[in-house]
């Protein structure tokens, strides 16, 4: 009961679950539906994409006795590396967040273990041939389809219960094009050095190939995020401020649509879905087996890396905290990114902050444009010392990017993002420049968090985001609130347990950490790959004035909803029920 309970309250939020039955026509098909495939048809969809389907067990079920995978020896290293975001990316059906699969299976005796919050079968894809078989089969059998790359989603979409799961994790395929490339069906070149990779690429196995040609590409700051989700969602990169979001470096995509048909997006054709697949949202409008995107000259930069003193009031660090919101545009305006992470109520997760100025020649290029922005931090406070730091020059982006652990990896050395393994909620949004320079900036700020709560805000927007030096096709489909912002903060919610009064509090307070953040630029919008899964009025907040052009074309290339995910284009037709069904509303 614990798992469809949890899943109930996390998949229908505030909603009643519908109660239609399982052999409904508006239905999607579930296990114990009259019409779900006979073992013989799964056995032929097998045989079709050359034995790659699996009937994967819960990732955990080695902990548990009941289970025929049940072992001492594995459990132990599940057990090991359960907090890591790399190994939950290597498993077929797993998530990197419990309450989105209703907790069904965790590695402690104590806890419950069921295959109810995971995919029924998953298709290990390797080629695109995988990819098309398996939509094909889900729309004629009317089946619920999920898919998976790596897992890392804030919002749960990657992982739907008792679905078929298409798993692109194993598309991995790059070429490097170092002179420039012509999108398919054009009769022009585009000068410029670019890459063409498959969508479950991961942003560490990138970032490598390029610092050893000397390039770099604008990716996401975890190395463990794939390009589908992430380009597909925008994406935004410690390199944004200066050359623009992901999204507006993608020259061409290639995806499975709905029918079945494989298709090039580019400026020549397909123009529609080239616009919408960047920034429109991931499964959705297909499947991507592959991008091409821009890749740039490899620069140098200088790091700054500071904290706030440990032992100073929770009043002078957010007076601190404060002044570095209201003060970015000036170091944003330079090109310049950064992340700040911590929680001023605490004295353990203490604050820190770390900003990046590519294309430098010297230390002292960011360094001179530091120490004002960090004596007038410390003179909010009185002149108290709280904001402490230093600059670091690497001589090429890739130095820096290649070996680099994420900030938060200090806290928790098997993970390479807080909280893996664990529960997780978030909100954020996006403030421009009359939100920082509101009086009310340290107040919503103050009411954004609690003690419980990291404030992990993306400096990841400037000129670049603002007016894409390089965009193909004339615009995407890029939440239009990311054109205005400067900064995007978010409140983020990690716990341990499987305790569903703390998850109902903690969902109850992530909507006051909302309302606080939205109060500075209400008519505004977020990062819809990083957000609340349960906002309401998320088609305005995650799309902005796309969404109506989204919606057209969504139900153009897929009237059926072969494709569906929580908060994606056109989910809003549907509803998840208490027994994990897909059903129109």
């Amino acid at each position: 009961m614990l798992a469809s309970l949890s899943g109930a309250l996390l998949l229908a939020s505030a909603a009643s679950a519908s109660k239609l039955s399982l052999a409904s026509a508006d239905c999607k098909l579930i296990p114990g539906s009259p019409a779900w495939p006979s073992p013989g048809e799964w056995d032929a969809l097998n045989q079709t994409i050359s034995g790659r389907l699996l009937r994967p067990r819960p990732p955990a079920a080695a902990c548990h006795e009941a289970f025929a995978e049940f072992s001492d020896g594995v459990c132990t290293t599940v057990r090991t590396r359960w907090n890591s975001s790399q190994w939950h990316s290597e498993q077929p059906a797993s998530n990197m967040w419990q309450n989105f699969n209703g907790y069904s299976c965790l590695p402690t005796e104590e806890a419950p273990c069921s295959d109810g919050g995971y995919p029924v079968y998953v298709v290990s894809a390797r080629e695109r041939a995988h990819i098309v078989a398996a939509v094909k089969f889900a729309k004629e059998k009317g089946v619920r389809l999920n898919i998976k790359s790596t897992g890392h989603d804030f919002l749960g979409r990657s992982v739907q219960p008792k679905s078929l799961s298409i798993w692109t994790h194993q598309l991995k395929s790059t070429e490097w094009h170092p002179v420039g490339y012509q999108p398919k069906g054009c009769d022009f070149m585009i000068r410029e050095p670019a890459v063409t990779f498959e969508s479950g690429a991961q942003m560490g196995e990138l970032y490598a190939q390029a610092k050893e040609r000397k390039l770099m590409i604008v990716g996401g700051d975890s190395k463990t995020v794939s390009g589908g989700g992430y380009l597909t969602g925008g994406g935004h990169s410690p390199l944004s401020p200066k050359y623009g979001m992901g999204a507006d470096q993608v020259l061409e995509i290639e995806a499975v649509l709905a029918s079945g048909e494989v298709i090039t997006a580019n400026e020549c054709q397909n123009q529609d879905l080239f616009w919408a697949m960047r920034g429109g949202g991931g499964s959705t409008f297909g499947v991507v087996t592959n991008f091409t995107v821009r890749a740039l000259p490899e620069v140098p930069i200088t790091v700054w890396f500071g904290t706030l003193r440990s032992n100073a009031s929770a009043e002078a660090k957010w007076d601190v905290v404060t002044h570095i919101f209201r003060e970015w545009p000036k170091l944003g305006s330079e090109g310049i990114s950064g992340y700040l992470i911590g929680n001023p109520w605490s004295t353990i997760n203490v604050p820190t902050l770390q900003i990046i100025m590519p294309n430098t020649t010297s230390r002292d290029d960011l360094q001179k444009l530091m120490d004002p922005f960090v004596a007038g931090a410390n003179n909010a406070t009185g002149g108290q010392p709280i904001l402490r730091g230093g600059s670091t020059f690497y001589s090429g982006y890739g130095n820096f990017q290649v070996p680099r652990t994420n900030l938060t990896r200090a806290r928790d050395p098997t993970s390479t993002f807080p909280g893996t393994g664990q529960s997780k909620l978030i909100t954020s949004w996006l403030w421009d420049t009359e939100a920082l320079a509101s009086p009310n900036l340290k107040q919503a700020l103050m009411g954004s968090t609690d003690n419980e709560t990291l404030l992990f805000t993306d400096f990841t927007a400037g000129p670049g985001t603002h007016s894409p030096p390089f965009m193909r096709g004339g615009g995407n489909a890029v939440n239009p609130a990311w054109r205005t912002a400067w900064v995007r903060p978010a409140a983020e919610m990690n716990w341990k347990g499987r305790d569903l009064d703390k998850l109902r509090e903690r969902m109850a307070t992530l909507k006051t950490f909302e309302r606080a953040l939205i109060s500075l630029a209400p008519e505004g919008g977020t990062y819809g790959n990083e957000a609340d899964f349960s906002a309401d009025n998320w088609q305005h907040k995650f799309y902005g004035s796309n969404y109506p052009t989204l919606l057209e074309i969504k139900r153009r290339v897929d009237p059926d909803d072969v494709f569906w995910c929580r908060t994606c284009v056109g989910s809003e037709g549907w509803e998840e029920t208490e027994e994990g069904q897909l059903c129109r509303v």
